[in-house]
């Protein structure tokens, strides 16, 4: 089972609908009542999909925050939102991992809840225990907890109105596949941080006033800097230039300037494998304009190029008094 759920979570897709072939997976091939999976949204850990609750149920569960009595949230001496029930317990990690019903991994499982409804409230750890699961019939709950690297972001729900479903070897099992989880979500808030920089830093690039240029230095088989090749251009590169924006990427320095070598090659070099940033003014005559350049590298062997055309107040030399 943990194969084909690493297979879900790896395969093509949004990861959405993948949980949500996990969820299916887990129930099929578990044959429990009832299978759940919340994740976080804000302070609280609503269900993501679950297969087996009633709506009614569903409808008094979903949320675990805890609220006083004028309606706002309970916080804990940190200022967290306290969450409720079981759980709650396990999603804030504050469940006794050293004996039972929890595992050293945090999860709680039990084969048969009823006799939770006789402990005295001082001995309870719960915050306000609903016990919703043990009035609805559940005997055997396991709560597994979905993990990223910093902190728990979720949790895997097992429920069976049966006693004795389950065994620690098979809640470890399932700390397993939610640890598949968890680095699914993880590898999901990277690829969408990245996905957001990138839209801002497109934003920005096709944004400014200034031709931007990215390059890449290309070297012979002695590793001598011979040319660079255009990455990317900004709208604005046309405008200062006169060269057609379109056409510049995948293009040669040599090719696109009618140079050779291209223009300012030792200097982009230096730049593009680790020299200092470089800004300078300078009379380009195959483009027969005044250029003022700035000169910065982002990765090893590239660089990139912010210029403006500053003609209209710099004169060719030739006209210079």
């Amino acid at each position: 089972m943990g194969r084909e759920i690493l297979q879900t979570l790896n395969g093509p897709g949004e990861l959405p609908d993948a949980l949500r072939r996990v969820l299916a997976t887990l129930k099929t091939r578990t044959g429990l009542d009832a299978v759940a999976i919340r994740l976080q949204d804000g302070e609280d850990f609503p269900y993501f999909a679950q297969d087996g609750f009633s709506a009614d149920f569903l409808r008094t569960e979903n949320t675990l925050l805890g609220r006083a009595a004028d309606g706002g949230l309970c916080r804990d001496e940190h200022g967290n939102a306290r969450l409720e029930c079981t759980c709650g317990l396990v999603i804030s990690g504050t469940g006794n991992r050293t004996s039972p019903p929890f595992t050293p991994g945090g999860s709680f499982w039990i084969n048969d809840s009823f006799p939770l409804l006789d402990l005295p409230p001082g001995e309870d750890p719960r915050h306000n225990p609903r016990n919703r699961c043990i009035h609805g019939g559940y005997a055997s709950v396991a709560l597994v907890p979905i993990r990223n690297p910093d902190r728990i972001v979720g949790l895997l729900q097992f429920n069976d109105r049966r006693k004795g479903c389950f065994s620690l070897g098979t809640v470890e099992l399932l700390e397993g596949i939610a640890a598949h989880i968890g680095a699914a979500l993880t590898q999901r808030q990277a690829d969408d941080g990245l996905r957001r920089s990138e839209r801002k830093y497109r934003t920005l690039f096709e944004s400014l006033a200034e031709g931007v240029a990215l390059h890449e230095i290309v070297k012979d088989e002695a590793g001598k800097a011979v040319d660079y090749r255009i990455l990317d251009v900004n709208p604005a590169y046309q405008r200062h230039t006169g060269i057609d924006a379109a056409s510049a990427p995948g293009r040669l320095g040599s090719e696109i300037y009618g140079t050779l070598p291209p223009p300012f090659l030792v200097e982009y070099d230096r730049v593009a494998n680790g020299g200092e940033d470089l800004a300078f003014e300078t009379w380009f005559a195959p483009l027969a304009r005044h250029f003022r350049i700035s000169v910065v590298s982002h990765r090893q062997g590239q660089f990139a190029t912010l210029f403006d055309d500053i003609t209209r107040r710099r004169p060719p030399p030739a006209f210079r008094p």
